[in-house]
């Protein structure tokens, strides 16, 4: 019951980002219609909208600071019922205590709240995720220890005690980016021309004896096989960027009283 608590009060500061290329992540409201996501959730991409309280609604890039991984988006005509999610500190949180994760991983057009505990606070060069993400070296991370996937990314991270954010997710543990980097990789080869004409013919096109029709197809649905397993891999361990980071970017006419 405390957690269904936590996410009645999460559903309308918290939203899903759609990217104009089929991708998405998570963001929550801060201040009027301002919300933060990371910087890797909507890097290139022309177009993008925000689902909250069942409602899509345009938004703009404001800022973004990749080596932060910290994106500030503008949305218009946010609906009446939403609100801005109470703002913490990182300093305030201890090892091992509780914290709450909220967004829309995997796709999902439910908001989903995971539960995990604090396991290290650094900076970016002490953990492997900063390192291979591109993060500054002393950007603040938190080291967690619940489940995140893909779409969690620019979601809150919170402390279970106060339902204050104080953070937010960046990546699972740091090789997230080279599979997402690797998938791509695939995806493009599994749609090259080349590869669906061989792939369709039936078994007719033969080099030195080699079935390369029979052949490019069985590299396909290994390669899809791969590519799908690669998007529901978890190691255990996520990453989010102390809130602090946003702090001085956020504008401070925000929330500071409980709904």
């Amino acid at each position: 019951m405390y957690f269904l608590i936590k996410m009645l009060n999460l559903s309308n500061g918290v939203a899903k980002v759609l990217r104009s290329d089929g991708g998405s992540g998570s963001a929550f409201l801060v201040s009027g219609n301002i919300l933060v996501t990371a910087a890797h959730v909507v890097d290139q991409c022309d177009v993008i909208n925000v689902k909250i309280e069942e409602e899509v609604c345009e938004a703009t890039v404001l800022q973004s600071e990749p080596t932060l991984d910290l994106a500030l988006l503008r949305v218009t005509d946010l609906p009446r019922t939403t609100h801005p999610l109470l703002i913490g500190t990182s300093s305030e949180l201890t090892i091992g205590e509780d914290v709450l994760v909220a967004g829309f991983p995997l796709g999902s057009s439910v908001l989903t709240l995971h539960h995990g505990f604090l396991s290290a606070k650094g900076v970016a060069s002490d953990f492997p995720a900063g390192t291979l993400t591109g993060l500054e070296s002393n950007c603040p991370l938190l080291q967690i220890d619940a489940t995140i996937n893909e779409g969690f990314s620019g979601g809150p991270l919170l402390q279970a005690s106060s339902n204050r954010v104080c953070g937010f997710i960046t990546s699972k543990y740091g090789l997230l980016r080279e599979f997402g980097d690797l998938r791509s990789e695939l995806q493009g080869l599994i749609d090259h021309p080349i590869t669906k004409q061989f792939a369709s013919s039936g078994g007719g096109v033969i080099i030195s004896g080699v079935d390369f029709g029979r052949f490019t197809a069985f590299i396909i649905q290994s390669l899809g096989v791969v590519s799908r397993t690669m998007q529901f891999l978890h190691v255990g361990i996520g990453y989010s960027v102390a809130i602090e980071v946003a702090n001085s970017f956020i504008p401070q006419n925000r929330e500071t009283t409980p709904h």
